[in-house]
């Protein structure tokens, strides 16, 4: 168990592969390869305490509470599904319902554990495109939002279309990272499916 924090903490884990399509101001068109998601469902009072509720099941089941009783490999982003919390989806602000993915690395795919808890799935993604904004600092909810607001208003002045009623925060490093941190705001092309 301390090897895997101590790895979650000090290393640099896999990312999900992709290849930039375009590039404008305040975003990026990527195209991402098929991936494999373990997803989990959350809610609590806050964002954050959301988060950290689907982020403690995932890890729990990445440290050997599967059927199996395997260590599997941390991978990054932790990834949130968010929907805006107004009725007129005008992300004022997010729902406290929320989804949270860990990908599953490419080695064990083949072999995936099963999970002992049964709010966790696994989501096969095919081939998709998105757009997305990226930022530093130690995100929070205020700060998701003002992203997805640039990242929205951006994607209007290029006249792209996407899907408009949910979109991705992706975090990308440990809580012990003080600087070069990054974090990103992912809206799905229109003609394109939901990741997780």
């Amino acid at each position: 168990m301390f090897k895997t924090f101590a790895t979650l903490l000090f290393t640099t884990p896999p990312a999900p592969k992709y290849t930039v399509i375009a590039t404008k101001e305040g975003f990026e068109e990527r195209e991402y390869d098929e991936s494999l998601w373990a997803v989990t469902e959350a809610t609590g009072e806050t964002i954050k305490a959301a988060t950290s509720v689907g982020f403690r099941k995932l890890f729990k089941y990445i440290t050997g509470a599967n059927k199996e009783g395997v260590t599997v490999a941390m991978t990054a982003p932790v990834m949130v599904f968010h929907e805006p919390g107004d009725e007129e989806g005008n992300w004022t602000s997010l729902k406290k319902d929320i989804k949270v993915g860990f990908m599953i690395p490419e080695e064990v795919r083949e072999k995936v554990p099963t999970p002992t808890d049964d709010t966790i799935t696994m989501r096969n993604t095919h081939k998709s495109r998105a757009y997305v904004s990226k930022y530093g600092g130690f995100s929070n909810e205020e700060d998701a939002l003002a992203e997805i607001a640039k990242l929205r208003s951006a994607l209007e002045k290029e006249n792209c279309k996407y899907k408009e009623k949910f979109c991705y925060y992706c975090g990308y490093d440990s809580p012990v990272t003080l600087f070069g941190r990054r974090n990103e705001i992912w809206f799905i092309k229109e003609t394109e499916v939901s990741t997780i």
